[in-house]
């Protein structure tokens, strides 16, 4: 196939993902804060008029009046009401992936041709441009090429994640810059070739930066086996110390001490099929306070050491996988959850905290896998 045509990509500027969203969707620099802010005011009055229906002096008027606007907040995050808002001015419609009209979407995504996705304040673009499909996250360093095998894999994959998605239909912009891109866009036009390979460059530094936190993560985890078996028999600490770590390296750790996993060959082979790979999480914000519906966690990692935290119980579990992976990116992309007395695995990251029976001061463990 002959790729005569560019991409347009946005990188993450504040917490304006879904400017980003809109713009990479529709191929061109065509939104920004402000006209999306100002649609977010209209919304916002036709819902303070809704409201006023019933009395001004009632108590639900009244309460909100005192809320935030549910369009916008303060650091620019945009509803979906506002971006389904915007695509109608191009005559483009999207739906939730869970609604029963577009199960034909959801078991097919590859016939449609654009998705947004969207896990709590941070949204992005899917979109079939020229018969490929390319993953336009602003987190990501450039457009990302999707097969269609993939695309379907990836779809479901955020979804078990806790993503929501929304397919767009309608007659969307071709991507094709005939003119050549704008030179005050605030994106970046790439070719597939350019997209391709700054793709392919970022997985080989985030792969040797995963190999380097493994590395760590083994020694680790050599040495504080090794301590936990010393104090229950007499060793040579030093020599045998140094033995259990070396061998746990190696990769053929003495029989009497516990192996770590296989670290990832520095050799790994890299091919342009993506691997399963979600997109960087958003950052998680800040540390709720103390109060009701309030919880602190200990969360224990792969390494063996702990940090507490604070989440809001009404919150999805995907919540705490999130702050996980932003926090502690050596556990690599798809850590597992694990509750204790009795031990299960969270697999449902869509259920909330309080209804996974995680209640004040539960223990998780953080287990990394190997996919």
């Amino acid at each position: 196939m002959e790729e005569n045509f560019l991409l347009y990509h946005e990188k993450q500027e504040a917490a304006l993902c879904g400017v980003h969203c809109l713009n990479t969707l529709l191929q061109g620099p065509l939104f920004g804060a402000i006209e999306l802010g100002q649609i977010a005011q209209d919304l916002d009055a036709l819902e303070r008029k809704f409201m006023s229906e019933n009395g001004t002096e009632s108590e639900d008027y009244k309460k909100f009046i005192e809320e935030d606007s549910g369009n916008v907040s303060s650091d620019g995050f945009f509803s979906i009401q506002v971006l389904s808002k915007a695509l109608q001015i191009f005559g483009l419609t999207c739906t939730n992936l869970d609604n029963p009209e577009v199960v034909e979407s959801a078991a097919h995504p590859e016939l449609e041709n654009a998705f947004i996705c969207n896990l709590r304040e941070h949204w992005f673009t899917l979109r079939k441009i020229s018969e490929e499909w390319w993953n336009l996250n602003s987190l990501l360093p450039a457009p990302q090429y999707l097969s269609d095998t993939y695309l379907s894999l990836f779809l479901a994959q955020l979804r078990e994640e806790g993503y929501s998605i929304f397919v767009v239909q309608g007659m969307l912009p071709s991507g094709t810059q005939d003119d050549g891109p704008a030179e005050d866009a605030p994106g970046t036009w790439y070719t597939p070739e350019q997209a391709r390979n700054a793709s392919l460059q970022s997985s080989e530094a985030r792969q040797k930066g995963y190999l380097i936190a493994a590395h760590h993560g083994a020694l680790a985890q050599a040495t504080q086996d090794y301590r936990r078996r010393s104090r229950s028999q007499s060793w040579d600490e030093d020599a045998d110390l140094a033995k259990a770590i070396a061998a746990s390296l190696e990769g053929h750790a003495d029989a009497s001490l516990p192996a770590p996993e296989c670290l990832a060959p520095e050799t790994a082979t890299i091919t342009d099929e993506p691997q399963m790979e979600l997109p960087p999480p958003p950052d998680p914000g800040e540390e709720p306070d103390a109060g009701p519906g309030i919880i602190q966690l200990a969360i224990r990692l792969p390494n063996g050491s702990r940090v507490m935290r604070r989440f809001n119980s009404s919150h999805p579990v995907s919540d705490v996988l999130g702050f996980v992976r932003y926090s502690y990116p050596e556990v690599g992309p798809r850590p597992v959850l694990v509750a204790q007395m009795p031990r299960r695995i969270l697999h449902d990251v869509r259920q909330k905290l309080r209804d996974a029976g995680l209640g004040n001061r539960d223990a998780l463990n953080v287990e990394a896998t190997s996919q």
